[in-house]
Order: structure tokens, then sequence, then C-alpha cells
């Protein structure tokens, strides 16, 4: 007699097209040994199409509401499902299902961010729930040493804290394939950038570095929607940049955008991992990011890093390029073949065996 599958129960903050939502919708989809039930707490769910075969339920919670109210609804779904393992994403639905899991079935966190920079200097009080609903027999999987270490800094937590680094899809490096490396070229160097508008992004900063450049071969477009549109928006027309700084909002297919830039720009003041900039390595694109130690880690030596409160540096970086004084394709060869060390294959790979590991401590 074949054993039935385990039930896994994914829970995250929304369903939104941010990087962690991504990560949870692209694993469960492949996890194919397991059933999932993925329980998301408010707003819209934005991969209706792509969660078609996996059961999502909309929690409905709200931070004005009751904890233990909806921490009362997730117990009963653990209860009904008959739910093997718990797999949480992001502060507010790690916490609601600590408080849900009165039968301490096994349990993983998602720690996707620095959560001291994040979340516990912005409100206080949730660094003190951290500590309360924490407990040793749950497992963190940080999305870098960075994040690790700022964790194990701001909770000294008991238990496991393992670092489980994002991966990227397939598709990145099937583009990448067949893209030559581009030649240094008199045309203007087209500068591209991904992420969500919001400060941590630290779009501000560009855009001023850009007015110091006055009108010279280069250009930037930012891929990415957010709260911080206006706010961009008016500080492109101030600087009257309106032809040199574009946003071109959400795109569904980078894979199919990237190949038409130059190089890839973050100038980000935080960050948990990075994926756009490993997404832009795969495909052979040369990268200039901000020295912050998370980026500096993941994209290694594959990279030129400039200071993101140092707008003067960054302008000098990119008039060096323009003068042809650096190489700016001297990183992507071995980058390309670096990238592949974030394979989505190796990614489930080590989840698989986290979650096998995890369910045979209880059988």
């Amino acid at each position: 007699m074949l054993e039935s599958k385990k039930t896994v129960l994914h829970v995250i903050d929304t369903l939104g097209r941010g990087g962690a939502e991504t990560l949870l919708v692209g694993y469960v989809r492949e996890l194919k040994d397991y059933n999932h039930i993925l329980v998301y707490l408010s707003e819209n769910n934005e991969f209706e199409n792509e969660l078609q075969d996996v059961n999502v339920i909309k929690l409905g919670f709200s931070r004005k509401t009751t904890l233990l109210l909806y921490s009362l609804k997730l117990y009963n779904i653990i209860k009904m499902y008959k739910v093997d393992l718990i797999h949480s994403h992001l502060y507010w639905s790690t916490i609601i299902a600590r408080l849900s899991n009165l039968k301490k079935i096994p349990h993983f966190f998602s720690i996707h961010n620095k959560i001291n920079e994040t979340v516990f200097t912005k409100h206080p009080y949730t660094k003190v729930l951290e500590k309360l609903t924490y407990s040793k027999s749950q497992t963190g999987l940080a999305v870098s040493n960075a994040v690790k270490e700022d964790y194990i800094h701001s909770i000294k937590p008991a238990g496991d804290i393992k670092v489980l680094y994002n991966y990227i899809e397939d598709k990145f490096f099937e583009q990448a394939s067949s893209l030559p490396v581009k030649p240094k070229s008199n045309a203007k160097l087209k500068l591209v950038s991904v992420g969500n508008l919001k400060h941590q992004k630290n779009y501000p900063f560009l855009i001023k570095a850009f007015s110091k450049l006055n009108n010279q071969s280069v250009c930037l477009d930012i891929y990415g929607a957010g709260p911080m549109y206006n706010e961009l928006m008016d500080l492109i027309n101030k600087y009257q940049l309106s032809e040199t700084v574009r946003l071109q909002g959400s795109v569904p297919h980078l894979e199919e955008v990237l190949p038409t830039y130059d190089a890839f720009v973050m100038a980000s003041t935080v960050e948990g991992f990075g994926l756009a900039p490993i997404e832009a390595m795969a495909m052979g694109l040369p990268l200039l990011l901000s020295n912050i130690n998370v980026l500096q880690e993941v994209a290694s030596s594959h990279a030129f890093y400039f200071d993101a409160y140092n707008s003067d540096e960054f302008v000098t970086l990119i008039h060096s390029i323009i003068k042809q004084e650096v190489d700016l394709y001297s990183h992507v060869h071995e980058g390309r073949k670096y990238a592949h060390g974030f394979a989505k294959r190796k990614y489930l790979e080590e989840l698989s065996n986290l979650y096998c590991n995890a369910l045979k401590g209880v059988s």
C-alpha cells in the first residue's frame, strides 16, 4: 500500500507579486510529493492562474483585528486538513502560524529581510511578539547569511536558523544561452533597474545621480510598481529627466526585457537577498550594485560596487564606463557560471530534504 502524501500548510501575508510571494508560488507548484494548502492573510490573489491546482484560502486578517481570532481560524484549517508541516513566510504570517500551532507540528519560518531594519525598528512591539511566540522547536530559513546574522543578533534564538538562498527560474538561464556578451559600443549606455517602488530600493538616489550626469550618453529604465510612483515622477520632472529616467511599470516576462539593456543597476540600502541582480547576471548583464553586505554576499566578485549614499561615486563609475576606462563586461562570463548556484532545482532539493527530515522526526 502506497503511503499517502503529507500535507504542508504554507502561510504568507499577501499574494501580491513580491519576491517572497513569487518564490513561494514557484516552489509550491514544483514540490509534487506533498499536498499543499496555501493560506494568505489579506489583499488580492495575483497568482490565480498559477495556483489553479492548489487549495488557496484567504484568512482576511488585518493588523487592527485580534491576532488570537485569526490564529484560531488558522488552527481550524490545520485541524480540518490534517496538516503535517507548516511553512510560514514574512512576519505576521509567522506570528499567526506559531499561535495556531497548538499540536506543535514541525514549523519552518522563512526570513526574507533583515527583520530588525524592516520590522522591529518601525514597530518596537513586534520584537516582543517575535520573542514571545518563537520556540527552539521551530526552524528559521534565512535567505542570506546577512539576514541570518541580523535575526540572531536581534532575537538570540535558541533553535536552528539555516540559510537557504533564493532561486531564479530556469527561463533566465535558457534565454541567456543564446545571448553573446555585448561588445563595447559608442552608443548610449542603457541601464535597467528592477524592483518595487519603495524606499529601500533607493530610487531617489539614482534619479539625483542622473541629474549630475548632465544628459550624457546614458539612460535608465526602472521596472516595478509601488507607493513611491508619484514621488519618483515628481523628482524626474524636477530634474527634467523624462527622456533619461523612465518608470516602466511591471512586466510579466522580464527575461524578454533584460536582453535589450547593457547593464543592471541596483542602489538598495536594504535587501534580504537580491533576486533581480542574480536574474540579470544569469542572462549575461553586467551588474552595478550598492555595496551593502547582502548584495556583496550574493553577487560576490561578479559586480561593480558603489556607495548607496554617495551619488558622486556612482557618477564617477558611470563616467569611467562611458569613457571605457573600465571593462564593463569583465565579470559577465564568470558571473553566468556563478549564477547556476542559484538554480531552482538546487533550491527544491534542499527544501524537500528539510521537509523530509522534519517529518521523519515526528513519524
